[in-house]
């Protein structure tokens, strides 16, 4: 069993050959160099995407880890803002073995809603 996090940094055409001092930025960052699950940040046509894989056996990655890291790149990540309505994209990817169950607290949702981040949610059987 695997899950697959993400998050998606929608970027204004004029600004995608500068890039890589976005990604440059996170994977340099010791949040993101914190974490121990296995992760890769890349550019993906017009978006940054910071990705993490977490297995069974590793431990649990918290939600919030992405949040701490986009809070800490405030000012550079807000540079790279598109215009387009969803700037920030939470992904949530989950392989399952006979059910799949994904559970937010009213806390997840409002630190969601309050940085104007979709949810998408992609579920399959293994």
């Amino acid at each position: 069993m695997k899950r697959y996090l993400g998050i998606e940094i929608s970027i204004d055409d004029d600004l995608i050959k500068n890039a890589g001092v976005l990604i440059n930025a996170i994977s340099n960052s010791t949040i993101f160099k914190s974490w121990t699950c296995e992760k890769k940040v890349q550019l993906v046509g017009d978006y940054v995407s910071i990705e993490v894989l977490e297995y069974e056996h590793d431990d649990y990655f918290e939600i919030d880890n992405f949040y701490e890291l986009l809070d800490s790149l405030e000012n550079v990540i807000s540079s790279f803002k598109s215009s387009d309505k969803d700037f920030l994209n939470l992904r949530i990817s989950c392989e399952y073995d006979e059910q799949c169950n994904l559970e937010f607290t009213v806390s997840e949702l409002d630190k969601m809603s309050k940085r104007n981040i979709s949810l998408c949610i992609s579920c399959w059987e293994s």
